[in-house]
């Protein structure tokens, strides 16, 4: 989930580059017929919207200090 939000010092070239990595990301798992997800908006409200759907969740955690 994207939020706008996350981090008050990103900038456009942040987001740029973490939503590349995002589309590499879905490149790859498409290719191999895995669902990938990413949504706006809060994180907690739409991982358990997903959850809730799904057989299983793999999900990342932020390692940064905010």
């Amino acid at each position: 989930a994207l939020t706008e939000r996350f981090a008050p010092e990103a900038n456009v070239r942040h987001y740029a580059c973490m939503l590349e990595g995002l589309r590499q990301t879905y490149m790859a798992l498409s290719q191999r017929n895995i669902p990938f997800v990413v949504l706006r908006g809060d994180p907690v409200k739409n991982v358990l919207s997903l959850v809730r759907r799904a057989d299983a969740a793999v999900v990342d955690d932020g390692y940064l200090r905010t």
